[in-house]
């Protein structure tokens, strides 16, 4: 009779454990998904400041193209596209 209450005890202390573990999983999955929607975000920012500074260096206003380029990396600076014009608008100025 006296081991049923501590069976019982130590299973529902056990479930709640496994319930706090499935709800901290949960917790980072959607920690996981928001972070990966800014990283979309940044990138895509990225690419909108790299074009511009395109345009500019289309129009041979290298300088003024570098800063651009500069900003993109800051965003993203993995940004391969970015960082080589970033280089040939430093060789041009």
């Amino acid at each position: 009779m006296f081991l049923l209450p501590v069976f019982l005890s130590l299973f529902l202390l056990s479930l709640s454990e496994k319930l706090n573990q499935e709800k901290t999983i949960q917790d980072e999955n959607e920690r996981d998904k928001r972070g990966d929607k800014r990283q979309r975000e940044t990138r895509e920012e990225a690419v909108e400041i790299y074009q511009r500074g395109l345009s500019l260096y289309d129009l041979n206003q290298k300088e003024e193209a570098l800063i651009y380029f500069d900003q993109a990396l800051e965003l993203d600076p993995n940004y391969a596209d970015a960082y080589v014009m970033q280089r040939r608008s430093e060789r041009m100025s």
